[in-house]
């Protein structure tokens, strides 16, 4: 299952936001077509609800911290309003984040598919095919190194946590 959790800020009182779980079976997502209709399809519901980001990924490409003393690795998590969580399969910016971040630096973003849905939203994955991340943890870690690298460390809560974030205006104040 490959999932798209969009949030919406524009019609909520501060530091809340709603988000929404889109999932499309993995029979369909295992064309490039399919994988290109899902991303396409997250990218208008994001636009049509006003949301400013999108976090494309499945469960195994959730990034885990190190083991606990029973061995477990817990998910990393975390509330957007300190920051982006870690990369999975790709993220949708809305065009706040475009803002925030530059559209000309998303252009240009490390990644195998970087794609202007229109009204400043961005598209970003890691890879085109996701299962190439699910099968490969050495590259989903580079890739999602690359793309921190190349943004910035600032814009990530999970990286160098004691230092001060770039978060959307909204969230500037919590």
């Amino acid at each position: 299952m490959v999932t798209s959790t969009l949030c919406n800020l524009h019609r909520m009182p501060p530091l809340r936001h709603d988000g929404l779980t889109m999932a499309v079976s993995r029979e369909l997502a295992a064309s490039p077509e399919g994988r290109q209709r899902f991303a396409r399809v997250s990218g208008l519901i994001l636009q049509i609800c006003g949301g400013f980001f999108g976090d494309l990924g499945t469960a195994l490409l959730i990034k885990k911290g190190p083991p606990d003393p029973r061995g477990l690795r817990p998910a990393i998590r975390g509330n957007i309003e300190d920051g982006l969580p870690p990369p999975r399969w790709g993220f949708l910016f809305g065009p706040d984040y475009t803002k925030l971040i530059g559209l000309e630096k998303l252009r240009h973003a490390p990644c195998e598919v970087v794609h202007e849905l229109g009204d400043q939203t961005v598209l970003v994955l890691l890879a085109e095919d996701f299962v190439v991340l699910e099968r490969d943890e050495t590259l989903l870690e580079e890739r999602r190194q690359a793309l921190v690298d190349y943004l910035g460390p600032e814009y990530f809560r999970y990286v160098d946590e004691n230092s001060p974030k770039k978060v959307l205006s909204q969230f500037a104040g919590a």
